[in-house]
């Protein structure tokens, strides 16, 4: 009878009577249960914070957001080309411009994974300005073409 009564006595303790107040585990956590650290239970949670507001920024990948990437790149290679015949002897002038149209040309990458807008790339007339691309002078920018136009055809990278 004792150990039933033991038994009862047990499961009717609160949790201030089994943790002390000043157990090392209530005074470094906080009420919401993070420390000063970003951490919960010894558990450093920025990198997962991290990833959520890198997942919160995905934008989906429609008629709109595909007139935007090629405005966007289109601008890129104009200003190339504006700034490669205002100094065509001076390439470091125009570097930052190749640059920035080196960036364009990887997100166009994306657009590997939505071939139902190829179409819509077509008519929107920007190949042409991508396969001319082919010419450039600096070997950095052809290679994204080329990779560009094979993630483009490449089977396996389509849904």
């Amino acid at each position: 009878m004792k150990v039933a009564n033991a038994h009862n006595y047990a499961s009717k303790r609160k949790f201030g009577d089994i943790i002390s107040p000043s157990s090392s585990l209530l005074t470094t956590a906080s009420s919401n249960g993070f420390d000063n650290n970003n951490n919960i239970n010894g558990i450093n949670l920025s990198l997962l914070k991290a990833f959520e507001k890198s997942q919160s920024s995905v934008e989906v990948l429609d008629l709109k957001a595909l007139k935007k990437l090629v405005l966007t790149f289109e601008g890129c290679l104009t200003d190339n080309i504006e700034a490669r015949l205002k100094y065509p002897n001076q390439p470091d002038q125009f570097t930052d411009s190749r640059i920035k149209l080196h960036e364009e040309l990887q997100k166009l990458k994306v657009l590997a994974g939505a071939p139902e807008l190829y179409l819509d790339l077509i008519n929107l007339n920007v190949v042409p300005f991508i396969v001319d691309l082919l010419n450039y002078g600096h070997t950095d920018i052809a290679i994204d073409v080329v990779q560009l136009l094979q993630d483009l055809t490449d089977e396996g990278t389509r849904r």
